[in-house]
């Protein structure tokens, strides 16, 4: 799933270890590039409130944080 520019997320710090969300974060995507370095379909350049900052995720770690439930689509 290609996340949208706009996109909010919710980040789960361990899902199992905090089920409730305690150190959880929101943050928006900011930007969806094609990465055209090599094997990856594109990147994920996420803001976050915590701190503020971003964070980049090449496709397998996006798809691989979005399937074990560490990220979630809010909308």
């Amino acid at each position: 799933m290609i996340p949208k520019v706009g996109q909010l997320l919710r980040w789960y710090d361990n899902i199992v270890l905090n089920p409730n969300g305690h150190d959880s974060d929101v943050g928006i995507v900011k930007e969806v590039r094609s990465d055209g370095y090599g094997e990856y379909a594109y990147a994920v350049i996420i803001d976050w409130c915590k701190g503020p900052h971003s964070s980049y995720h090449d496709c397998e770690e996006y798809e691989e944080s979005i399937g074990n439930g560490e990220i979630v689509v809010v909308v």
